[in-house]
């Protein structure tokens, strides 16, 4: 039986951001291997963990029953999983989402939101207490996620860290290396708290003299090389022999 590996991730895994398809971790997994795995992705821009507890699922009278969040695990029934989420999660923001204030602003023609934007930025920049997840319900959404991994059967989640943004992302956003550090801190937790749970260090340009990231977070194509043999690393080693490369 083929071993079934669920990849979860946000635009970081994705194509764009100076990559081609060919570039990006995500298909240099896939070409190592579809052969011998039934690899399924389930990767969305603005993706948060927000997903691992809402997405599918949870409806009374199913059968057989499911909770929700089972569009990213139950459904699938996964051997391995690899999940790259939390940056959409902990990136400080100019407003809170959930504010009525935001959803007009939203309504507004291109020109006056820019200028309200401009504004926002130049009185209070982008704040912590903005951040589409909360630290608490970050920790509740993988506590709640890895707690259902357990109960199916998952042999391993490899957890890709947060990435460390470059200089120039971090002039935009001054307070997210605070809230990066932070949430990182939860998923190395979770990798103490649940046996099957593996942390990856995550990217961090400081740690190298080639540019990592051509935006100054989505990783560029040798950032991806990085990440894939990180990933592989951790992944050949739960593989019979005759799978390994």
């Amino acid at each position: 039986m083929l071993t079934r590996v669920l990849i979860i991730g946000d635009s970081s895994i994705l194509p764009g951001h100076s990559n081609l398809y060919e570039d990006t971790w995500l298909y240099m997994f896939k070409s190592s291997y579809h052969k011998s795995n039934d690899i399924i992705a389930y990767c969305q821009r603005g993706l948060t963990t927000d997903v691992l507890v809402n997405q599918g699922g949870g409806v009374l009278g199913d059968f057989p029953f499911v909770p929700k969040g089972a569009d990213v695990l139950e459904y699938y029934m996964p051997n391995i999983i690899i999940l790259q989420l939390g940056i959409v999660d902990c990136a400080p923001r100019l407003f809170n989402k959930d504010k009525i204030f935001v959803k007009i602003i939203s309504r507004l023609p291109k020109f006056i939101k820019d200028k309200v934007y401009s504004f926002k930025l130049k009185i209070t920049g982008r704040k912590i207490e903005n951040s589409y997840v909360t630290l608490e319900k970050f920790k509740s959404n993988l506590n709640n996620y890895f707690k259902r991994c357990e109960n199916i059967g998952v042999n391993k989640v490899i957890l890709v860290g947060i990435m460390m943004p470059s200089a120039e992302m971090i002039k935009k956003n001054k307070n997210i290396v605070v809230n990066v550090t932070k949430y990182n801190n939860v998923l190395k937790q979770m990798q103490n708290q649940f046996n099957m749970v593996k942390y990856i260090e995550p990217l961090n340009q400081s740690h190298f003299a080639d540019v990592l990231y051509d935006d100054g977070y989505h990783p560029n194509p040798y950032g991806n090389k990085i990440l894939f043999h990180r990933i592989n690393k951790e992944f050949i080693n739960d593989l019979p022999n005759d799978q390994n490369i």
